[in-house]
């Protein structure tokens, strides 16, 4: 079964807003270009994992608290069995099959 498409929700607007700053001031501080932060604010772009950590220095948060998912796998228990899935900043879910050596 593929993993599931998910939905990514940020508050990246609030945080800039709340500290006065323009989309391009953002942008300059995380070395990107403006529309890169329109498109993320937007939930059109969904940035690397790079990217949303500088982003969260930036604002002295985290990256979960920037990004988080809407997903159609609501407890592991829905889950595909022998795949785990851990949540990062992009469009998918990752998703990866454990090896025998990674259950040790």
């Amino acid at each position: 079964m593929p993993a599931p498409r998910a939905t990514m929700k940020t508050s990246l607007k609030l945080h800039r807003l709340q500290r006065g700053m323009k989309q391009s001031d953002l942008a300059d501080l995380v070395n990107v270009r403006r529309e890169t932060i329109g498109r993320l604010e937007q939930g059109q772009y969904c940035p690397s994992l790079r990217l949303a950590m500088d982003l969260a220095r930036v604002f002295g948060t985290t990256v979960e608290d920037l990004f988080s998912f809407d997903d159609e796998y609501k407890s592991e228990s829905e889950w595909p069995v022998g795949v785990s899935q851990k949540k990062f900043p992009c469009c998918l879910p990752c998703t990866y099959r454990q090896s025998p050596q990674s259950l040790e």
